[in-house]
């Protein structure tokens, strides 16, 4: 049996620094933006901020014993948890996560990470089998892309049985269904808890002249909980990120988009040292108030500041707010999507006047795509709402409960609630209100031009028409006049033809312009007549027919 290890108490406290001091600040801030950082863990007051990097297994075990009056409050943030997954099962074991949860948790990554190595092989494999068509070889079957490379079983994970091998190959199929769903939420609570998980949007990098054609910004995965120790008081906040997920292999399109990624999370850790504080005083959708709650020692207090035996949850739940408060990347859809809505409406509208040449080839598949990206914007924003009416719901009278989200953050919760839904979700209802009566209006004028386009056709076709009735009787007087006859052609003169062809040109002008009318109106009536005679006769001839049989 293996022998319990001894604390070290002493030698986790010389790993945390001062955060306030210049130096450790700046290391602090370089580390948080190195690909393969793993975790950080901050102690705060009031007065006093202090933080450790990249600590192992052993110091998470005694991380909880380490108590301290000036630090009474603990963020724990994990950037990956690829090869942390001891850990965080430990952390989960103190304040009772689900089996499922800490499962989810965990596996999350690992998941990722084998379904991106299968779609490799997959691809590898079809481009490998059209090699081979190509060349007229087939050693390469498309059962292999079920197997594997080169006839070897595709192996889901290291497990003994085929029940086992199929209910891995079962998870990872709904682990990608899960990750690839923008709008997945996650929610569990326990007496110590809430943990709640979510997609992020980041800002999509920009590298070199690579325009931006997508209007959804890309996500990450995170894990936010909020954690009551020793059944007392809420004073834990974890945050866990899933592995950078990158759009592209290039090395600068990374490190930018990692950085987007964090960036949030960063705002909030900067701002937990003093120094950090005084940097954000002029972003203010970057900036977080989170110590300031607690410096309530003043005598003289009004009446909206944070109560002193409730400063330590009021400091924690605002750190759990602040590290959802995101507008980094949901403020930039809003613009994007009302400049694309302008350009397909500059380019609709266009295309209707005359003597414009608008190029709308693509504006059916450029409103498909844009009504697609805006419901699924609905939809990641709806959940969002739905997150926070079950952070804000109050437990049941049995709910033995012991976490829960203070008086500020409950009323910033709140306050985002009503900005959600008045900045994002109705500017996105009225903007996919405003892509349906632009598609109408294109339909519309698309059924305009076309109907103008027959209007044209028609018009040319009666001018063609007119011109054959004209041109018909000259024509016939000039085949009467070129008959070659005798008597006719001794009887007959020059005056003889010019002057008929005056008459019958006359004539014929005056017909076709001033009785085109008459004679439509004449034709009409001969047409209903020929029907109705038409008709008259075959019912006669049908009664004859049916006289005959009997």
């Amino acid at each position: 049996m293996k022998e319990p290890r001894t604390r070290d108490l002493e030698g986790l406290r010389k790993k945390f620094e001062n955060f306030d001091e210049p130096e450790v600040y700046e290391k602090v801030r370089k580390a948080s933006r190195e690909p393969d950082a793993q975790n950080f863990v901050v102690l705060f007051g009031p007065h006093h901020a202090k933080i450790a990097v990249d600590l192992g297994p052993d110091d998470f075990e005694d991380l909880f014993a380490l108590k301290e009056p000036d630090y009474p409050v603990r963020w724990i943030n994990f950037w990956n948890t690829t090869q942390q997954g001891l850990v965080i099962n430990n952390i989960g074991d103190k304040y009772g996560f689900t089996r499922r949860l800490r499962a989810s948790i965990v596996d999350w990554d690992k998941f990722r990470h084998k379904n991106k190595e299968a779609d490799a092989k997959k691809r590898k494999l079809k481009e490998l089998l059209r090699l081979e068509k190509e060349q007229g070889t087939t050693q390469a079957t498309k059962t292999d892309l079920e197997t594997g490379l080169n006839g070897e079983p595709a192996k889901v994970a290291d497990l003994e049985s085929e029940d086992n091998a199929l209910a891995a190959a079962l998870a990872s199929q709904n682990f990608r269904v899960l990750q690839s769903s923008l709008n997945y939420t996650t929610t569990d609570y326990g007496t110590d808890f809430f943990c709640f998980g979510a997609n992020w949007l980041h800002v999509r990098p920009t590298v070199g002249d690579k325009p931006d054609q997508s209007l959804i910004p890309p996500r990450h995965w995170s894990w936010l909980a909020l954690c009551a120790d020793d059944h007392k008081i809420t004073d834990t906040v974890i945050s866990i990120h899933e592995a950078p997920n990158y759009e592209s292999d290039d090395a600068t399109w990374q490190a930018k988009e990692l950085l987007n990624m964090r960036r949030n999370t960063i705002a909030v850790l900067e701002q937990l040292s003093d120094i950090g504080i005084k940097k954000y005083n002029g972003d203010i959708f970057l900036l977080k108030a989170i110590r300031e709650a607690e410096k309530q020692d003043s005598s003289k207090r009004s009446i909206t500041m944070v109560p002193p035996d409730k400063v330590i949850e009021t400091a924690a739940s605002n750190l759990f707010y602040y590290l959802f408060e995101d507008y980094q990347a949901v403020m930039p859809v809003l613009k994007n999507s009302g400049d694309m809505i302008k350009d397909l409406t500059r380019r609709v509208l266009g295309s209707a006047r005359k003597g414009d040449n608008w190029d709308t080839a693509d504006v059916i598949p450029a409103l498909h795509k844009l009504g697609r990206d805006l419901r699924q914007l609905q939809h990641l924003f709806e959940s969002y709402k739905n997150l926070f009416e079950s952070i804000l719901k109050p437990p049941d009278l049995e709910d033995a409960r012991i976490v829960k989200l203070e008086g500020q953050a409950r009323d910033r919760f709140k306050r985002l609630k009503d900005r959600l839904q008045l900045l994002m979700l109705n500017t996105i209802r009225e903007y996919i209100d405003e892509k349906n009566e632009l598609s109408s209006t294109y339909f519309n004028l698309t059924a305009q031009k076309d109907s103008q386009a027959t209007a044209r056709l028609t018009r040319s076709a009666t001018l063609l028409a007119k011109l054959s009735v004209f041109f018909l009787p000259i024509s016939f007087i000039t085949s009467y006049f070129s008959v070659q006859i005798t008597e006719l052609n001794n009887a007959y003169t020059a005056k003889t033809y010019w002057y008929t062809f005056a008459v019958t040109a006359t004539v014929s002008f005056m017909s076709l312009f001033f009785f085109s009318k008459l004679l439509m109106f004449v034709i009409d009536m001969l047409d209903g007549a020929a029907d109705f005679i038409s008709r008259k006769v075959g019912k006669v001839w049908r009664n004859r027919k049916h006289e005959k049989k009997e």
